[in-house]
């Protein structure tokens, strides 16, 4: 890859965080020139589970660097593994952006592995980009519907009841007593059993 093509992610999130529209534009349009376009019959996908919202915004966002740099390894890597094994030139390039790669989460773990972790490294890149994302105030982690703040299960609302077509066995909840008919079956929907 030549110059004209490796683009610094963190020099892009410095410019990005706290940009103005128009900065913005102008950021987009500097990458236009700069970016190398990946072909690809399928599309990356990375998928956090809500429920580790709970930790805080500062693991979240690592964990999602953690899991860009797979994609980076498996996109522009020169041995990216093909059964999940984490190996030294992953290491590396997490080192670089200031997470180091642990299968503790902590100094002294093995850098290496299947099962690995990482610990944000005090004033590396990382944490220092993060840093100034906290203080624009543009992190936002949702929780997941099922859980509260707390991560316990959110209690059933028991004032809606399961209704159920007999027919095509579409589901709706609602108050006890409604009354409401599938319009594809022409049936009424059955009320569930209340729980005592």
């Amino acid at each position: 890859m030549d110059e004209k093509t490796t683009i610094n992610a963190e020099a892009i999130l410095k410019k990005v965080v706290g940009a103005t529209e128009q900065e913005l534009k102008e950021i987009a349009e500097d990458l236009k020139d700069k970016a190398q376009i990946v072909q690809s019959p399928h599309t990356d996908e990375i998928a956090l589970n809500p429920q580790h919202f709970l930790f805080g915004a500062r693991e979240v966002v690592g964990t999602l660097v953690h899991e860009m740099v797979h994609l980076w390894h498996k996109h522009f890597g020169s041995n990216p593994p093909k059964n999940g094994y984490h190996n030294k030139e992953w290491g590396q390039k997490m080192e670089e952006i200031g997470l180091i790669p642990s299968n503790t989460g902590a100094p002294g773990g093995k850098q290496t592995g299947v099962k690995m972790s990482h610990y944000i490294e005090k004033d590396g890149p990382f944490d220092l980009a993060f840093q100034k994302l906290e203080k624009s105030g543009q992190i936002y982690l949702y929780q997941d519907r099922g859980t509260g703040r707390d991560g316990n299960p959110k209690k059933k609302d028991k004032s809606k009841i399961k209704h159920t077509c007999p027919g095509c066995q579409m589901n709706i909840w609602g108050k006890e007593g409604i009354k409401v008919s599938c319009v594809e079956c022409d049936e009424e929907l059955v009320m569930e059993e209340k729980e005592e």
